[in-house]
């Protein structure tokens, strides 16, 4: 019979903590509610400006949606922004508050209706599960495009078959779900989309990767240490961090010259750990021919918009960049996917 301190020594122990997420070394996992609590939605009553609701998209895979209306006056269609939340693959939702709160502001300052999609995480769901959701997602609304060319009637989603303007759809998401918007864009340039036309992406804060150490993580060692760990539990178990999932400019990702994507917005802020790989990644579009901006936020660090108060310069700044991206694309000559 072992003694309690050799029954101590052989249990389980913690091998990776990352926010509401503790990984042990038997390879079981421990997932806390999350704090605070989700946020609810409206049940499509307006609240400040905007109604959200919840839709099912795969029972089986437990994914859903949040929609985000903007309240507007008379019958106009509103662009569709289809949306990925952050949180390194491992973690995050489409309802924590900060996100909840951001999306209800960015649907009511640039009048867009938002698709905003909760995908399966990491570890219990390695990648590509999430780009495979995602890209699940995306067919979904394009099915809402259809039915509302055959005229609608009660069939499809009231709000998006009434109120979107197909014409003008947006791939975005920020951290992991900025890494989702490129895998997404990839495979959409490989079919057709129509009657859905996607007029262009926006990567904020892209959290990227790779072998091959740059300036920032060679610095930053500690936070080198804890990104690894999060790749190592989101990858497929065979793969290191030049693995296309994860790396985008690795030798096996595809090349971009050789693939027709989107206008895209890259944002990233000055003080981020993953500034130079989002900025490499901007580099790395123009080279290959793209049309792409840059946008940077100084003296600010990743997702600080999630967090930024209301009287915050660059928050409302980034926002500003966001709505113009949105809104002017039909005035620029940019390559879509449709």
């Amino acid at each position: 019979m072992l003694g309690a301190h050799q029954a101590e020594a052989m249990a389980p122990r913690v091998v990776m903590e990352f926010m509401n997420l503790k990984i042990f070394s038997d390879g079981s996992l421990l997932r806390s509610p999350p704090h605070p609590p989700l946020a609810p939605s409206s049940h499509r009553c307006f609240v400040d400006g905007v109604a959200t609701e919840d839709v099912s998209l795969s029972k089986s895979h437990g994914v859903w949606a949040r929609l985000y209306l903007p309240e507007i006056c008379g019958a106009l269609k509103l662009p569709v922004l289809v949306y990925f939340h952050g949180g390194g693959f491992c973690d995050g939702s489409t309802a924590l508050p900060k996100d909840h709160r951001f999306l209800c502001k960015l649907a009511r300052s640039a009048e867009v209706l938002i698709v905003s999609v909760d995908y399966r995480l990491c570890p219990e769901h390695r990648l590509p599960a999430a780009f495979d959701d995602c890209f699940d997602a995306l067919v979904w609304v394009q099915s809402q495009a259809e039915v509302q060319l055959k005229g609608g009637g009660n069939e499809g989603e009231p709000w998006l078959v009434d109120r979107a303007d197909f014409s003008r759809c947006f791939l975005g998401g920020d951290s992991a779900g900025a890494n989702i918007t490129h895998h997404l864009a990839l495979r959409a340039a490989g079919r057709s989309w129509a009657p859905l036309h996607i007029e262009g992406m926006i990567l904020i804060h892209p959290f990227f990767g790779g072998e091959e150490r740059n300036a920032t993580e060679l610095k930053r060692l500690d936070w080198t240490e804890i990104v690894d760990k999060v790749w190592k539990f989101s990858l497929p178990e065979s793969a290191n961090c030049d693995d296309p999932a994860c790396n985008p400019l690795s030798r096996g990702a595809p090349s971009l010259s050789e693939i027709s994507l989107p206008c895209a917005l890259v944002a990233v802020a000055s003080e981020d750990f993953f500034k130079e790989r989002g900025v490499r990644y901007y580099e790395a579009l123009l080279e290959a021919g793209k049309d792409a901006k840059l946008f940077i936020s100084d003296n600010e660090d990743h997702e600080f918009h999630l967090d930024a108060p209301p009287e915050s310069e660059n928050a409302l700044l980034f926002l500003n960049q966001l709505i113009d991206f949105v809104h002017n694309q039909d005035t620029k000559a940019s390559v879509s996917v449709s």
